[in-house]
């Protein structure tokens, strides 16, 4: 999809490649920093994690960790939204709260794959069944309903 100035957001997240720290306004609190800073870490790891895990989500992990590396640490969040995999979707939540259909497509197959196969072969009990089958089926839900970018 054309945007006013004719470029796609893939086009303009190209452009402002490594220069995305250029906008980052750092907390003034060194604490507050150092507490951004950690969540941005944690979240990166659980991203990482992700990526492995199947059962561990990876897109929302790093867009938490570039919200807490935004507050605290440009190079950082330079880094995440300059990585070609996933910085093109961050860049896309942050712009536009939109997610790719792709995207929605691929993580829906994970989640009723990875939840499926857990509760089928893994879980035996009906009532964690249930609460795996509830679990993704909200994530599902909530990824679905999130506007796509035409």
């Amino acid at each position: 999809m054309n945007e006013r100035s004719g470029d796609t957001l893939r086009q303009r997240w190209e452009a402002r490649r490594h220069t995305f720290a250029d906008d980052v306004e750092l907390d003034r609190s060194r604490f507050r920093r150092a507490l951004w800073f950690s969540a941005g870490m944690l979240s990166l790891v659980l991203g990482i994690i992700g990526l492995l895990l199947p059962l561990v989500p990876t897109t929302p992990f790093i867009i938490l960790a570039a919200a807490g590396f935004s507050r605290s640490s440009s190079r950082f969040y330079n880094a995440v939204m300059s990585q070609r995999t996933v910085g093109p979707l961050v860049y896309e939540w942050r712009e536009r709260r939109t997610i790719p259909r792709r995207a929605k497509v691929a993580a829906c197959v994970v989640i009723i794959i990875t939840f499926g196969v857990t509760g089928v072969f893994v879980i035996h009990h009906p009532v964690p069944r249930v609460i795996i089958a509830s679990i993704g089926a909200s994530v599902a839900l909530w990824i679905v309903t999130r506007p796509s970018a035409s």
